[in-house]
């Protein structure tokens, strides 16, 4: 993560639609708590703050090196166009396991009909065997004899996966995964929340203020929310977010908060 001096300058603001709050459940019914309108997305492992603050400051979430999907093992398909932007639709207030398997609280929450635009849709686990499965693996190969590039399954592939083992030997599908097949671009207005440790909340948004008034990156000052917390609590954090206003800030921590 480079200094903040040397961050890209804040993008003139779009002419938008009055932006929503964020809120539990799905649809506007808050009870609804094992489904949520969002997506997540989390660094990894012990350079997650670094990770997370070089896609905030890019405003990218950047593809993994490797392919993702059913295509994979098909040396015909150009692995370029298997690569995706990983995410998850694990509803707030039970993101413990996503923390523990990533080794980091620190990420970024868009709602899903931001990714959607993007491309993105929800991964399909396919089990091996199944008349699903089977059907997929057909048109993959008529689309291979002779190979095809254009043919509309290598668009669909990415988000496809057949899980190894009967019955699965590790379930995946608590993920809840989302895929976007290209670099996933954003404003900062797109951002619902942040996943950032309770105890660097305050630090954070007067690292953000900053970083606007001097002009040397963009501001997030969207609802901080640490992943461990339980979901009443993270009730109470959204409404205090929906009313607050700029705070009066304590003395400027230095970079990194």
């Amino acid at each position: 993560m480079p200094p903040r001096v040397h961050g890209p300058p804040p993008r003139p603001k779009k002419a938008t639609a009055k932006k929503r709050h964020p809120k539990l459940g799905s649809l506007g019914r808050e009870r609804w708590l094992d489904i949520s309108d969002y997506v997540v997305h989390f660094a990894k492992g012990d350079r997650g703050y670094d990770t997370i603050m070089s896609i905030l400051w890019s405003r990218v979430i950047k593809r993994g090196p490797d392919p993702f999907g059913c295509a994979t093992k098909n040396k015909a398909v150009d692995a370029e166009s298997q690569r995706a932007v990983c995410l998850s639709e694990t509803p707030l207030g039970y993101l413990q396991r996503i923390v523990e398997r990533r080794g980091t609280s620190f990420g970024v929450g868009f709602h899903k009909r931001f990714v959607l635009k993007k491309g993105g849709a929800p991964l399909w686990y396919l089990e091996l065997g199944s008349p699903q499965q089977k059907a997929v693996l057909e048109l993959m190969r008529r689309a291979s004899a002779p190979f095809d590039s254009g043919d509309p399954i290598w668009r669909l592939t990415a988000f496809i996966d057949f899980p190894s083992g009967r019955p699965f030997t590790y379930d995946f599908r608590w993920e809840r995964e989302w895929r976007v097949r290209s670099d996933l671009h954003f404003e900062e207005d797109d951002v619902a929340f942040l996943f950032i440790p309770e105890d660097r909340h305050t630090a954070a948004w007067s690292f953000f203020d900053d970083a606007r008034n001097e002009n040397t990156g963009p501001g997030y000052f969207c609802p901080y929310i640490d992943p461990t917390w339980s979901v009443d609590k993270i009730r109470q954090a959204l409404q205090v977010a929906k009313h607050r206003g700029k705070p009066s800030l304590r003395p400027r921590p230095p970079w990194p908060w």
